[in-house]
């Protein structure tokens, strides 16, 4: 994968991560809901030229470098997204 199509991930997964941090902020949408928002939707459409593998990849070293940093509600969010992304097949399941 060339260096533009990571900064392309690397960016969708940062848009997709803030998305979820709002929600966890946000009393008027769950995390089952969020996945139907036209917002979500054309995130995720930015991710199926990646294989499952390097997005889940990608998302995981990302939650590293957070847990490193001490930003415990981004890394929860990230945590949600990795499990939503997985359940809707973008990312691997059980890594």
């Amino acid at each position: 994968m060339g260096v533009i199509a990571n900064l392309k991930l690397g960016r969708t997964l940062t848009k997709l991560t803030t998305l979820f941090v709002e929600v966890n902020r946000s009393s008027n949408l769950n995390r089952e809901e969020v996945r139907y928002t036209r917002s979500y939707q054309d995130l995720t459409d930015k991710l199926k030229p990646y294989n499952p593998d390097k997005v889940s990849l990608e998302l995981t070293n990302n939650m590293m470098v957070t847990a490193k940093l001490g930003h415990h509600e981004r890394l929860k969010a990230q945590e949600n997204l990795l499990d939503a992304l997985s359940q809707d097949g973008f990312a691997a399941k059980g890594m």
